[in-house]
């Protein structure tokens, strides 16, 4: 069950980048890495996502 639950390297990193693009930007929306838009909701989920003890 740990396994199913546990975010996976992949997402992890998806979620260190996105926090990092919105930390750099100058505005509250920025472009993840595919260039499509992401918002201040899709980072507060990053963030909890990083908060998850592994």
């Amino acid at each position: 069950m740990h396994e199913v639950f546990t975010p996976s390297e992949r997402e992890l990193a998806r979620a260190r980048d996105l926090v990092e693009r919105f930390e750099k930007a100058d505005s509250g929306v920025v472009l993840d890495e595919r260039g499509q838009m992401v918002d201040e909701a899709v980072i507060r989920q990053a963030r909890r996502l990083l908060a998850v003890p592994s």
